[in-house]
């Protein structure tokens, strides 16, 4: 099973990160300014680039089109996930803020102020886009491949969640040594075991089912960047303006990121999963025919002129001019025949797919 080959993969990298950054630090020990940690950290991320880079084929990691990225209105859905993530949390920051739990404050000079939201809005982008094409892409498309949808979901969901409590452990100071990686690592496990963490934990794996049932539920993984991209925007700039408490724990969540596990978080959660399970047209799929024909020769396919198309002219004459709308919905009409014309699915039957998550 190629998926327990990938988490293999990221275990074996994790190893050899603890082995390397000691090293690493004493090659850059005059005038590095990261902490061990992060140096840590760093060293762990290309680390594991490099290594899924490398294995990408061999463990058949998914095409951009199996990933959701190659999509025609890539921009359009990116702004529907961003309008959608925004509107999520700015339900929880509303219910915060009737609290009393967040409160207007500027923090900082307005340069500075300027100059840590781009570095933040910046931050935001990044995080959003490697985090989704790891965990709702590269993740989601191999475990559903192994395992099903459902279960796919479900263990993304909890690997995304541990992964985000493992990173807030807290480092140990004092001198770089050759143990110093094994340390961080066992430092990094130990707020799994702390009883404190599981409202956070039980947030991120909500958090977590959403972003993949965005995924499912769209077709496409820019969706679930924009939904990511508004949460990390809204925690990394808002809290220029905005001062969250940390009391009440039970509504604005035990830690970072901010509202994550507190009754704000699911309320946040719970509008963007109605959202994505509902019709609302926020999140739901582009009813462009232009875009339903998914392998459809879209040259043809201008201006409405759907009646045009060679797919048109190849089954109308079957199938009818009232059985037509039905089939042109069934949207699996991507299988293209040897002289350039397309396969199309009845009404009455679907066209399978190798791709479990189309």
């Amino acid at each position: 099973m190629r998926t327990l080959r990938l988490l293999g993969l990221v275990a074996a990298v994790w190893l050899l990160a603890a082995v390397v950054s000691p090293w690493v630090a004493g090659l850059a020990a005059a005038g590095w300014r990261l902490t061990f940690a992060r140096l840590y950290d760093r060293v762990f991320e290309l680390l594991l680039v490099a290594a899924v880079v490398i294995a990408w084929r061999r463990l058949d990691l998914g095409s951009a089109r199996e990933l959701g990225l190659a999509r025609p209105r890539w921009a359009a859905e990116v702004r529907r996930g961003l309008g959608a993530g925004l509107a999520g949390v700015g339900a929880a920051l509303l219910v915060c803020m009737l609290a009393g739990a967040v409160v207007p404050e500027l923090r900082f000079a307005a340069v500075k102020t300027l100059r840590k939201a781009l570095l933040g809005l910046a931050a935001a982008i990044a995080i959003g886009t490697a985090e989704e094409l790891l965990f709702r892409g590269v993740l989601l498309h191999r475990m559903a491949r192994d395992l099903g949808r459902m279960a796919a979901v479900i263990l993304t969901a909890l690997v995304y969640a541990a992964v985000h409590a493992v990173r807030t452990g807290a480092s140990r100071g004092g001198a770089v040594t050759i143990w110093s990686g094994l340390e961080r690592s066992a430092a990094l496990v130990t707020p799994l075991l702390e009883r404190d963490a599981l409202p956070g934990i039980v947030g991120l794996v909500g958090l977590g089912v959403l972003l993949a049932v965005a995924r499912l539920r769209t077709g496409s993984l820019w969706v679930s960047i924009g939904i990511h991209t508004a949460w990390v925007a809204v925690f990394r700039v808002g809290r220029l303006f905005l001062a969250i408490q940390r009391e009440p724990a039970w509504l604005v969540g035990p830690g970072w990121p901010p509202l994550i596990g507190g009754v704000a978080g699911w309320v946040a959660i719970i509008d963007l999963l109605w959202r994505s399970c509902s019709s609302s047209p926020v999140l739901r799929g582009d009813r462009d025919p232009h875009r339903i024909l998914g392998g459809l020769d879209r040259r043809h396919a201008q201006d409405g002129d759907v009646a045009q198309t060679p797919v048109v002219r190849l089954v109308a004459p079957r199938i009818g001019e009232a059985g037509l709308g039905v089939a042109l919905q069934r949207k699996h009409l991507d299988e293209a025949l040897p002289d350039g014309l397309y396969q199309v699915a009845s009404a009455q039957r679907r066209v399978p797919s190798s791709d479990p998550l189309t």
